[in-house]
């Protein structure tokens, strides 16, 4: 007797795009299966959506829910309005990350890379990645959390269709989770660091006596005056420096969770590296150069260009 053919499996949450659009619409706080609908332009049935967050709540983990009666309709009705559990998020993005340090462990081994000669602190990031309490207090940290709400509301808004992994893709490669020394990022208008420089240089940095002085009157009174102001300011703003670092430490040994996202953004660089991939296309980049190169310079400047290599002792 032949076995019957398995139905069609279900992908996993975070590879399907039906069900992390769900997970979207809820951070934005498209709540409940009629108001999903209505946002979503009645693409499908508000009892469709309704079995897929029941899904997504009693099966997955993903979502959380409660019984709200909802005044605005008569005879008055009860809801059920959902939320989205980001510690199971934080958990998946965790698995994510251990699954690509993995990834980049064996290349690093297969390759010879020597990583850990490479990159300053990289077996001290290895080792907290997967760390268990790390990962615990990774899932309670309310800042990722709210990293992640908003991010997925975005998502929503835009009304954009992207899985959880793709999601969680684009954050490794391209994103960034230190709110704290990133003093040349585009996105740093609440960078503790600016924050604390700006607050700090608003402080006068010249002297009171500047506006009440004579003006000089030789050349020499002159120089001795943009001395002593140039003095002066060189003092303060050590002095300014110095507060600012005293108040990012402090910062640091208050709050633990910034500590946490710092660790995982370091962790995230090593991601990021995917050694063949990198080999791959760096050789690809020098090889289509040099034809560039090759086909585009006059051969006249190019044998000129070399020996001026040459004498500068510039590496080949």
């Amino acid at each position: 007797m032949k076995e019957k053919p398995q139905g069609k499996q279900r992908l996993a949450v975070i590879e399907s795009p039906i069900y992390s659009d769900l997970i979207f619409q809820v951070a934005l706080k498209n709540n409940y299966a009629q108001k999903i609908y209505d946002y979503s332009g009645k693409k499908k049935s508000a009892s469709v959506i309704s079995r897929q967050l029941d899904i997504l709540e009693r099966e997955e983990g993903f979502l959380k829910s409660e019984t709200k009666e909802d005044k605005t309709v008569f005879p008055m009705q009860k809801l059920r309005v959902y939320s989205v559990n980001w510690n199971k998020i934080v958990r998946e993005f965790i698995r994510y990350v251990e699954k690509n340090i993995e990834y980049v462990l064996s290349e690093n081994k297969r390759l010879g890379m020597n990583l850990d000669k490479i990159i300053k602190g990289f077996n001290e990031r290895i080792e907290k990645s997967k760390d268990k309490k790390f990962q615990e207090d990774l899932c309670k940290n309310s800042y990722l959390q709210i990293f992640f709400e908003e991010y997925y509301s975005e998502i929503a808004r835009l009304k954009e269709r992207w899985t959880i992994t793709a999601t969680f893709d684009f954050l490794s490669f391209f994103g960034n989770l230190n709110f704290i020394y990133q003093w040349g990022s585009s996105h740093d208008f609440y960078n503790i660091e600016k924050v604390f420089y700006i607050l700090n240089q608003s402080e006068s940095t010249f002297p009171e006596w500047i506006g009440t002085e004579e003006e000089p009157k030789t050349k020499e009174e002159r120089l001795e005056r943009s001395e002593k102001i140039h003095k002066h300011i060189n003092t303060e703003f050590k002095s300014l420096e110095g507060k600012r670092e005293n108040q990012l430490k402090e910062i640091l040994d208050n709050h633990k969770e910034l500590v946490e996202l710092y660790i995982l953004d370091r962790i995230l660089q090593i991601i990021k590296i995917k050694p063949s991939l990198q080999l791959g296309l760096n050789n690809a980049t020098n090889e289509t150069g040099k034809a560039i190169f090759k086909n585009i310079i006059d051969k006249d400047q190019v044998k000129k260009y070399f020996e001026l290599r040459k004498q500068y002792n510039i590496n080949q």
